[in-house]
């Protein structure tokens, strides 16, 4: 299991993630309704354990959950 800062809301982002490996975090807020500051602390969380990654972009930013990526490709 993954420990992440909201542990209340660890099975919604596993379901979200395993459900929608690439997303936006506006689409990441809208499913789980976990609220916008949480969701940008569990992306930050989810990007230093390289669990996820992004495209970059300074705005509109595409996540990547690498690893179920890397396995159903």
């Amino acid at each position: 299991i993954i420990d992440i800062p909201t542990p209340k809301n660890s099975i919604k982002v596993l379901d979200f993630l395993f459900s929608t490996p690439i997303f936006s975090a506006k689409l990441f807020i809208e499913k789980t309704e976990i609220d916008k500051r949480n969701i940008y602390r569990i992306i930050d969380f989810l990007g230093n354990k390289a669990i996820i990654s992004s495209d970059d972009k300074g705005r509109n930013k595409t996540y990547y959950f690498d690893k179920l990526l890397k396995i159903i490709s």
